[in-house]
């Protein structure tokens, strides 16, 4: 392994479980730089976990590698959340949007700090609570696919049932012909 691969590998911090953020839960996340708490932006969170979060702004000169900021967003299960957090990467991405075309945007990914144990756990039982959620609703959505294909299918899955035991009883009355041919040979002849 080379040194920038070391030195890449070195810049992650340990991961935690991301919750993506899905279109019925609240996206935006206000952020100041802790320098100018003067003037706040607002912009689209992507994911969240209990350590940090990953969202989108528009231009890279808002926030730098290393800054300090001041973020306030709606956890997952959760009220209002305010705490610091410290940009850990950008990084340029283009997106397309119908109305706009191509455009540039930029994926900030920060740590939070100093955030006090009660909320880290708050926010780590409500992202938990999310997940659990949306897999009890993705089992039932593919039970809920499999019971409308088998209403849909149901004659077919009839037919080919009634015809696995139509071929067991022929198998069952084939294997018995030769006995009964015995049988009546030894009765007339």
């Amino acid at each position: 392994m080379g040194d920038s691969s070391a030195k890449k590998l070195s810049e992650f911090i340990p991961r935690s479980v991301r919750y993506v953020i899905r279109p019925e839960d609240n996206r935006v996340i206000r952020f100041a730089k802790k320098r100018l708490r003067k003037r706040s932006y607002h912009s689209d969170i992507v994911n969240v976990s209990e350590t940090g979060m990953l969202f989108t702004i528009d231009r890279s000169e808002l926030l730098k590698k290393d800054e300090l900021v001041m973020v306030q967003f709606k956890g997952p299960a959760l009220g209002e959340i305010a705490t610091y957090a410290k940009v850990v990467r950008t990084e340029r991405f283009e997106e397309w949007n119908p109305r706009w075309g191509k455009r540039k945007k930029f994926r900030v990914a920060i740590q939070f700090e100093d955030m006090y144990d009660g909320l880290n756990f708050e926010l780590r039982q409500g992202i938990t609570d999310r997940i659990s959620s949306q897999i009890r609703e993705q089992k039932k959505e593919r039970l809920k696919a499999r019971r409308s294909w088998i209403l849909k299918n149901y004659k077919m899955l009839l037919g080919l049932i009634f015809v696995g035991i139509g071929f067991l009883v022929m198998n069952s009355l084939m294997s018995l012909i030769p006995r009964i041919s015995l049988y009546l040979k030894s009765l007339f002849f």
